[in-house]
């Protein structure tokens, strides 16, 4: 992926769960999941993030037996139609991500905040990009950890930086090193706030920053509107913020909109992932 190009990656969504906060899809099937990747892929996404299991707050947990069907029967489809199209895997489990990666994954979205180092050395054995994206606690618990007394933004800072140290000591390569704020995870809607307008601090690692705040609930904060689907115009403007801030990587529901307000005029196909 040529992170120094002057137009952004664009990360299109791909929920494989019936509970998604935004657009699960409790009677689909695997078919329909290629289907709406396929559109994704039409409108000029340039890598697909896919997942098994919700990581809302209060999401109800997931086995290791049903994620693993659920991406691997995805991934077994997908990669018939698609056989080099960029993945990206979302997913806080080791073993789901070790048989996964027989489908040529590009990168470990790691929505643990790397609780296991093991992702490290998978992503490290084939090649791929690894998201270190902050987060405190599970699912279950993470809306009650969201006290930050020494300032968010110093100690998001500390919390990533503590990270990244045991990165750099296991020897994993910096340039397959990426960093997600985690927008909603163990952090309330007022600090989601805060951290939007602080986006211009995050260059300070030299690495490259994805921005995820697609449909998030914090964005009621900006529009007062409850249904997620119609948060589409201020993600997609937030996203346009993020992108002149350093944030390269565009993750998102509608790529359409998306790349029509980043001005993006055509799919970027040549990133190499």
């Amino acid at each position: 992926m040529n992170w120094n190009c002057n137009q952004p990656i664009i990360m299109g969504i791909v929920n494989l769960t019936p509970d998604s906060f935004s657009d699960g899809m409790p009677q689909a099937s695997t078919r329909d999941f290629l289907t709406k990747a396929n559109k994704l892929i039409k409108e000029g996404c340039d890598i697909l993030d896919i997942g098994g299991e919700s990581t809302r707050p209060d999401a109800t947990p997931v086995s290791l037996k049903e994620e693993k069907k659920r991406v691997l029967d995805f991934l077994n489809l997908f990669r018939s139609e698609h056989p080099d199209f960029p993945i990206s895997l979302d997913t806080k489990k080791y073993d789901v991500a070790q048989e996964a990666m027989k489908y040529n994954i590009a990168v470990l979205n790691d929505v643990s905040f790397l609780s296991d180092s093991r992702f490290l050395h998978l992503a490290k054995q084939n090649k791929a990009y690894y998201v270190l994206m902050h987060t405190r606690g599970t699912p279950q618990t993470m809306m009650q950890l969201t006290s930050y007394p020494d300032g968010l933004i110093e100690t998001i800072h500390k919390e990533l930086t503590a990270k990244l140290l045991i990165i750099e000591k296991e020897e994993f390569p910096k340039d397959k090193l990426i960093i997600d704020l985690g927008f909603g995870f163990a952090k309330n809607p007022e600090q989601c706030v805060t951290l939007c307008t602080t986006l211009n601090h995050w260059q300070c690692f030299n690495l490259p920053l994805l921005f995820g705040v697609s449909r998030k609930r914090f964005i009621q904060k900006y529009t007062g509107e409850n249904e997620p689907f119609s948060r589409d115009n201020q993600s997609a403007a937030l996203a346009k913020i993020a992108f002149n801030n350093g944030f390269q990587i565009i993750r998102t529901h509608n790529v359409e909109l998306t790349k029509k307000v980043l001005n993006v005029n055509s799919p970027q196909q040549g990133n190499n992932l």
